[in-house]
């Protein structure tokens, strides 16, 4: 496998790679105008009420957790590169060495991006909604009071739900408003403003659109698309098992 990487990266080294710096200048702004007109309303309502949608949110913010992402990419990653070494069969290692892309595409993307929101929390330091006070900063405070901007929980759903975008473009809807409500429970809970959170699904997805950009340069998960984002590779399936379920 890793000759393999190496002969592609070879063919495709003077290949560019698409950053979308477009995807981060149009979240600027939104997250911006957010902030004026959304964040101080909105996180009043939510501090002064005790709804249904505030329990509702209580129940399913935890997905943004990015604990159980790493545990199942790396059991994937790990029965994979088991499929691979044991098989005879050159259909199951072709699938089984995509589903280790696959799992590794994951595992950084989420990374990354949470290790870029968590350093931008420090530098930036603004307040969170249970101070009331929606634009105060203290770059460097740390601490949990001051690490509102950008939402670590909706950075790791705005990248794990873009990878499965990109990966089975076929569930781009259903993905696309899962998203939004992840997200937004972080604000229903009163942990965050608007504008915390559609910077942190900005980022999140963007950082999944690069490294999909990345790997369709190197000719691993992903071919590249002109003016559209990356596709994956024919073939990508569920399992290595001798009936796969294809991902068209």
């Amino acid at each position: 496998m890793l000759k393999s990487i190496v002969r592609r990266s070879n063919r495709h080294r003077h290949s560019p790679v698409d950053y979308h710096p477009e995807w981060l200048i149009l979240d600027g702004n939104i997250a911006l105008l957010s902030a004026f007109v959304f964040d101080e309303p909105v996180a009043r309502f939510f501090r002064s009420t005790h709804s249904e949608l505030k329990s509702f949110g209580t129940v399913i913010t935890e997905v943004g957790n990015s604990g159980w992402i790493f545990a199942v990419a790396g059991v994937l990653l790990l029965q994979a590169l088991k499929h691979l070494r044991a098989a005879d069969c050159r259909s199951i290692r072709y699938n089984a060495s995509l589903i280790m892309q696959a799992a590794s595409y994951v595992i950084l993307t989420v990374a990354i991006s949470g290790l870029t929101a968590n350093l931008l929390k420090w530098l930036i330091g603004r307040t969170r909604p249970a101070l009331e006070s929606t634009f105060t900063f203290a770059p460097f405070e740390g601490g949990h009071l001051y690490a509102s901007f950008p939402s670590g929980h909706a950075t790791t759903i705005g990248a794990i739900m873009m990878s499965i975008y990109l990966l089975a473009p076929i569930l781009r809807l259903p993905i696309l408003i899962l998203a939004l409500w992840l997200g937004f429970s972080r604000v229903m809970v009163g942990a965050h403003y608007p504008s915390d959170v559609i910077a942190g699904l900005a980022l999140g997805a963007w950082f999944a659109l690069l490294f999909a950009s990345i790997f369709a340069r190197y000719g691993l998960l992903f071919r590249k698309m002109e003016r559209d984002f990356p596709r994956p590779r024919s073939g990508l399936r569920l399992t290595s098992g001798p009936d796969p379920i294809a991902i068209k």
